[in-house]
């Protein structure tokens, strides 16, 4: 008795898997065929069966679509950066360094920035003129549409200087600007030269037997060596700053 019942069991669990490993697509086609079979008993005409199996595949079609449509990708997250890494990864001496988001705020900035700028005039909002406001605030527009761009500016009040500044727009959703901002050295090549002739320079060409001489544009002589001054007025020692460069050699 228990045996039967279990043999019963047995082949009921079986059936119901048969029916269960049936696909959804056999019983759609199974459901088709049944009213295509219906329609052919009740009316027998053909085109209207064939109308109607036409149109119940396109609906059958259309569920089957909209049943597997795929989700739209979820934009995806970042995690926030750490700006502390940031900041000792950009520690400079010789340059200012600063991020700013799209909003204009001042993410993070290294110990030159802070040193020169300050925290309150954050990029481009720097001590700066009109005109050279305008600059940076073109070089902006042009960082964010391009991907980087570049000025040059002039600070007012008392740390007035020239600075060179380049903007890189970074981040993964390119939503941050990164400004390296570094100051131009005014070396006055001119005025070295003229040390270097009228000092240690002049004196080893001398010995050389080689004659020196700075003249500016208008042909006067700025500096000339102690061999110069003395295969021209015979006194190694004279000065011939301000003379005319073309008399005394004529």
């Amino acid at each position: 008795m228990k045996a039967g019942q279990q043999r019963s069991g047995v082949s009921q669990a079986v059936s119901r898997n048969r029916m269960g490993g049936l696909s959804d697509t056999a019983v759609v086609g199974l459901a088709l065929l049944a009213s295509a079979a219906l329609v052919w008993l009740v009316s027998g005409d053909g085109l209207l069966v064939a109308v109607l199996t036409g149109t119940l595949l396109v609906f059958a079609g259309l569920a089957w679509m909209i049943a597997n449509r795929r989700p739209e990708a979820s934009d995806i997250e970042f995690a926030q950066p750490d700006w502390s890494v940031t900041v000792a990864a950009i520690d400079r001496t010789d340059t200012a360094i600063a991020v700013t988001d799209r909003a204009g705020r001042l993410a993070c900035a290294n110990g030159s920035f802070e040193l020169w700028f300050g925290t309150a005039n954050p990029p481009p909002r720097l001590p700066v003129d009109d005109a050279a406001m305008e600059r940076l605030t073109d070089a902006v527009r042009a960082a964010w549409r391009d991907g980087h761009a570049r000025a040059e500016v002039r600070t007012e009040g008392d740390t007035a200087a020239d600075w060179r500044v380049e903007i890189q727009r970074s981040g993964r959703g390119d939503d941050f600007l990164v400004w390296r901002i570094q100051p131009v050295s005014a070396v006055d090549l001119v005025g070295e030269l003229v040390r270097q002739v009228d000092g240690r320079l002049g004196k080893g060409l001398a010995r050389a037997g080689i004659s020196a001489a700075v003249v500016d544009p208008d042909g006067m002589i700025r500096a000339a060596s102690a061999g110069f001054s003395q295969r021209a007025t015979g006194d190694a020692l004279s000065d011939m700053t301000g003379l005319d460069f073309v008399s005394v050699i004529s």
